[in-house]
């Protein structure tokens, strides 16, 4: 994220387009991953997990960048109420609450307050994602589901039939549950209308003739074509070397290289 940025400043430096340093960091995850899945069974699996765990932690940075850094009028009682919210969500997570409503309540509270607050309500979606953790079936739930169906086979009527439903459901982590629920509806609807609308710019010649010149445009395209893929795979080097190899991709340094790239072309502006 560095050299990104790095790049970005080098270009744009002494001029008011560098305030938006914060724009040539930033990775895109969904479309990197998508684009992983274009080119199919070409890229190991373990490419796309070291993808989405250097895309992640890249956006994470980037989310911390647009709340601190590019914040300029904050308002604290929101701000505290939606960090209330957000703690009142972690500790519902940490004691088991299984009931959507009781986290769709808390984050609807907390977006509505970091947006009155000043501070960009995304960090709210970030958060709320992490609550809705990943985690194989553990043994002792899926006993318990294999005994409620053993109920129902020997009385087979709708309160066990609902019972075996629940305790199969409750086997599953949040994250393959609502991924089950809503990836037809992110997937088909709400992903395309976010790229339509977010892509409302007038194309005309006038603008690609000021654009192809802009100082932010240069920084911008190498700091995603040279700068992403240099970091990157910089990145993994140096911790591989610092950990005496103990901490190493999963891939060869040219899946490493050709991976980094990935993030690189299909990263997206924040501004």
């Amino acid at each position: 994220m560095v050299i990104p940025i790095g790049i970005y400043l080098a270009i744009n430096a002494e001029r008011a387009s560098a305030d938006g340093w914060g724009a040539a960091m930033s990775t895109d995850t969904a479309f990197a991953l998508g684009m992983l899945a274009l080119i199919g069974r070409r890229f190991p699996a373990t490419v796309r997990t070291f993808i989405l765990t250097v895309a992640v932690a890249d956006d994470l940075v980037a989310f911390g960048v647009i709340v601190f850094a590019y914040t300029t009028d904050l308002q604290m009682v929101p701000l505290i109420i939606g960090l209330i919210a957000i703690g009142f969500m972690v500790t519902a997570r940490l004691q088991s609450v299984r009931n959507g409503f009781v986290y769709f309540a808390l984050a609807a509270v907390a977006w509505v307050a970091f947006l009155k607050s000043g501070v960009d309500p995304v960090i709210v979606g970030v958060v709320a994602g992490l609550v809705a953790i990943a985690y194989p079936a553990n043994r002792a739930d899926l006993e318990r589901a294999t005994d409620l169906f053993r109920l129902f086979r020997e009385q087979p009527t709708v309160e066990y039939a609902q019972t075996v439903r629940e305790g199969v459901r409750t086997a599953l982590s949040p994250n393959e549950r609502l991924q089950q629920i809503y990836h037809p509806i992110s997937s088909y609807l709400v992903v395309p209308v976010f790229g339509l609308a977010n892509a409302g710019i007038v194309i005309s010649g006038h603008f690609l003739a000021t654009a192809y010149a802009s100082p932010i445009t240069l920084g911008i395209a190498i700091a995603y074509v040279v700068g992403k893929p240099v970091g990157v795979t910089g990145g993994t080097w140096l911790v591989t070397r610092l950990s005496g190899g103990r901490v190493r991709p999963p891939v060869g340094w040219a899946s490493v290289l050709g991976a980094a790239r990935s993030p690189a072309s299909a990263s997206r502006s924040r501004s």
